[in-house]
């Protein structure tokens, strides 16, 4: 609950101080990430990449990847539904 709290506050005090007329969302992107070859390659790319980046490490590296995978899957959810997958900053360790 504290991590909730720690982002909520810091993100409505700046929204608050820093007017904007800018959405946060531009669309939902779910179905256009998983029917585009280019978005598909996109993800492809990320989950070969992690592959390989488990497969070279130790146990340490391993529990490592896999609590960062656990503590990231909001942010690849967000990534799923707004964001597009063939972009260059998604999936990226």
């Amino acid at each position: 609950m504290f991590l909730v709290i720690a982002f909520i506050v810091p993100y409505v005090g700046l929204r608050m101080m820093i007017p904007q007329d800018v959405s946060l969302v531009e669309g939902i992107y779910f179905v256009d990430n998983f029917s585009s070859p280019f978005n598909l390659s996109g993800l492809l790319f990320g989950v070969i990449s992690l592959y390989f980046s488990y497969l070279l490490c130790n146990d340490e590296g391993k529990t490592l990847i896999r609590k960062y995978m656990f503590f990231s899957i909001p942010y690849l959810v967000m990534i799923a539904m707004v964001g597009l997958f063939g972009k260059s900053d998604c999936l990226s360790l």
